[in-house]
C-alpha cells in the first residue's frame, strides 16, 4: 500500500469562532444566513422552553421590559420595539401611543420627550446592541407613513387610511419610477443607516415594517392579490437588500479563485446583490464545476496556472478595478479581514456538528479529522472545538492532498514557519489543491494539531467508494473527492499494520468516536462515476 506521510505536533493556544445552530431548511430557499440562524434556534428549543416577549416603544425602550422583570423576576427573551412613525425630517414627534398596558405613566406622557426622530432611532440602535448581547431575540416594527406625507407625518394620520389609498394611488406607489414610488424609496433610505449598523454588528432582527396587513386601520392593509400588500412587501425586501447596497457601494465586482464550491458561492451572492463576479479556476478544473459557476452569472475562466497563481490574479485585478473586492478564504499580510469572516462562517459548521453529536448522546468526540487546502476550514473547526473543550480537546488530525501538502511541509520543518508547495498541484482532491497556507489558520493549526497527514489520491477514492457503497445498514453518503479523504484515511489507519505507529500515537482504536466532515458532494459527475464505477485510483 502506498505510504501515507505524517507529522506529529502538540497543542497550546485557544481560539474561538462564531456559533450557529443545527441545520433546518427554511421554506424560502433564499433565506438569509441570519434568518436561518434564528429558525435553527427556534427548532433547537422546541418542546423545551416557552418563548416570552414584550413590545417597547422608541420613546422609552426599557419601559415594558422593566415591568415584566418587576412582576416575574425574568427578562423576556423576545425584545421588541417600534422604529417610530417618522420617515423624513428631524421633527420632534415620536407617536404618542404608549400602549394600553402602560403601567407606569398616564396615556400619552411618553410623546413629549424633546428628541428628534434621528436621535430616538440612534438611541434605539444602541439599546438593541445591549439587548442582543444579553442573548435576546430582537424584533422591530415600523409604522411607515404613507409616502406623500413623509415630511410631516407624526403618526396620527396613519390610522385614518381605512380602505385607502385608492387602487389608482396604490398602482402609482408600486410602479417603478413614479412620484410616489420615488418618495417611498426616500422613506426607505431614512432607516437604512440604522439597519446597516445592526447588520455590521452582526445582529439579526425580525424586521416588520408592515404588520397587521389583513386589517383596515393602516394604509397598507386590506390590499389582497399579487399587486397588493404582497407586492409592497417584495418591493421593500428587494430595496433594502439590493438597491440600498448599490447606493452605498456602487456597482462592485467581486474577484475570486476557486476550483468550484467557493467560486459558486461568491457568484451566487454577487448575483443576489446585483453585483458582478469574476472567477478564475486553476489548470485542470472540470467543465461541470465551470458550468455551475457560470450559471450564477459570473465571468469564469480556466487558467493555465495553479490555484495560488489564480488567487494572485484575482487580487491584482481587484486592485485595478473600481470597487473591486477580492473574496478569498486564504489570508496574507495586509489581507486578513475577509478571510477571518469566512473562517467564522466555517465555524458555524463545527457548532452544528457539536450540537448534532449531543443529540445522539456524544458530548465530546475523541478525534476530529478535517481536510485542508489553505487551512481556513481546518483552522475554524479546530479553533471551535479547542475553545469548546479547553481542558480536554479532541485529538486533531489534518489531511492534505499529497500534491499540495503545504501544511504538512510546515509541520515537518518544525520551526513554526509556514511552507509553500509549488507546481501544478495536480490531484483528484481539486478543492484541496492549494500550495500556500492561510497565515491566520496556520497559527491555530501549528499549535493544536496532533498529526498532519499527506494523502495520495487513492485515499480519497477509497473514501468515496466506502461512503457511496456502504456496508448493509449504514447510510449512503454521496461525497466528492475533496470531501471523502477522511473516510479513506480512517480505513487505512484502522485496517493496515503499516500505520500502527500513527494509529497508536493519536490514540485511535475501536472505542474512538471520530468526527469527519464531508465538504463536497457529486460536483464532478464524470469523475465521480470513474471512481465509483470504474475503480479509478485503486487501493494498492
Amino acid at each position: 500500500m502506498k505510504r501515507l506521510i505524517t507529522a506529529l505536533m502538540t497543542a497550546a493556544l485557544l481560539y474561538g469562532c462564531t456559533s450557529g445552530r443545527r441545520t433546518v431548511a427554511p421554506v424560502n430557499p433564499e433565506a438569509s444566513p441570519e434568518a436561518r440562524q434564528l429558525l435553527e434556534f427556534l427548532y433547537s428549543i422546541r418542546g423545551k422552553y416557552t418563548l416570552a416577549g414584550q413590545h417597547n416603544f422608541i420613546s422609552d425602550p426599557r419601559r415594558y421590559d422593566s415591568v415584566v422583570y418587576s412582576v416575574t423576576g425574568k427578562r423576556p427573551v423576545v425584545w421588541g420595539s417600534d422604529f417610530s412613525f417618522n420617515a423624513l425630517g428631524g421633527n420632534i414627534a415620536d407617536y404618542h401611543h404608549c400602549g394600553p398596558m402602560n403601567l407606569t405613566s398616564p396615556w400619552g406622557e411618553c410623546r413629549i420627550n424633546g428628541l428628534s426622530t434621528e436621535t430616538l432611532r440612534q438611541n434605539l440602535v444602541d439599546e438593541i446592541k445591549q439587548r442582543h448581547a444579553e442573548g435576546r431575540i430582537i424584533t422591530l416594527m415600523w409604522h411607515c407613513c404613507f409616502p406623500s406625507e413623509c415630511n410631516d407625518c407624526d403618526g396620527a394620520s396613519i390610522w385614518t387610511w381605512q380602505n385607502r389609498p385608492s387602487n389608482e394611488v396604490w398602482k402609482e406607489l408600486t410602479t417603478e419610477g413614479t412620484r410616489l414610488n420615488t418618495q417611498w424609496k426616500k422613506q426607505m433610505d431614512t432607516v437604512i443607516p440604522y439597519l446597516e449598523q445592526l447588520r455590521d454588528a452582526g445582529i439579526p432582527i425580525l424586521w416588520r415594517p408592515y404588520h397587521e396587513m389583513n386589517g383596515v386601520w393602516f394604509w397598507w392593509c386590506a390590499k389582497p392579490g399579487e399587486n397588493g400588500f404582497k407586492k409592497l412587501w417584495i418591493m421593500t425586501y428587494d430595496y433594502l437588500t439590493s438597491e440600498a447596497f448599490r447606493q452605498e457601494f456602487g456597482h462592485a465586482t467581486f474577484f475570486t479563485a476557486t476550483d468550484g464550491n467557493h467560486g459558486r458561492g461568491v457568484a451566487w451572492a454577487a448575483h443576489k446583490l446585483g453585483q458582478k463576479a469574476v472567477v478564475h479556476m486553476p489548470k485542470g478544473s472540470s467543465q461541470a464545476r465551470y458550468e455551475n459557476i457560470a450559471k450564477e452569472g459570473a465571468q469564469v475562466t480556466i487558467e493555465e496556472v495553479n490555484y495560488d497563481d489564480c488567487v494572485r490574479m484575482a487580487a491584482a485585478e481587484a486592485a485595478e478595478t473600481k470597487h473591486g473586492v477580492v473574496v478569498q478564504d486564504t489570508a496574507w499580510e495586509g489581507y486578513e479581514e475577509i478571510p477571518a469572516w469566512i473562517m467564522q462562517g466555517y465555524g458555524t459548521m463545527a457548532n452544528e456538528a457539536a450540537e448534532q453529536l449531543r443529540q445522539v448522546g456524544i458530548n465530546r468526540p475523541t478525534h476530529v479529522f478535517v481536510q485542508a487546502g489553505v487551512g481556513s476550514l481546518a483552522g475554524a473547526v479546530i479553533g471551535y472545538f479547542t475553545n469548546l473543550f479547553p481542558n480536554d480537546p479532541p485529538t486533531f488530525v489534518v489531511m492534505e492532498a499529497r500534491a499540495a501538502d503545504c501544511l504538512y511541509q510546515g509541520a515537518l520543518a518544525g520551526d513554526g514557519q509556514p511552507r509553500i508547495v509549488e507546481g501544478d498541484l495536480k490531484t483528484i482532491m481539486a478543492g484541496l489543491a492549494c500550495g500556500e497556507p492561510n497565515i491566520l489558520s496556520w497559527d491555530i493549526l501549528r499549535n493544536h494539531v496532533s498529526a498532519f497527514v499527506s494523502c495520495p489520491d487513492w485515499v480519497s477514492a477509497r473514501g468515496m467508494r466506502m461512503l457511496g457503497v456502504p456496508v448493509k445498514g449504514d447510510p449512503t453518503v454521496i461525497s466528492g473527492e475533496s470531501g471523502a479523504v477522511g473516510m479513506g484515511l480512517i480505513a487505512a489507519l484502522m485496517e493496515t499494520d503499516e500505520y500502527q505507529d500513527l494509529r497508536e500515537a493519536i490514540g485511535l482504536d475501536r472505542f474512538s468516536q471520530v468526527l469527519l466532515f464531508s465538504t463536497e458532494g457529486n460536483t464532478d459527475p464524470m469523475k465521480f462515476r470513474k471512481v465509483l464505477w470504474d475503480g479509478e485510483y485503486p487501493t494498492v
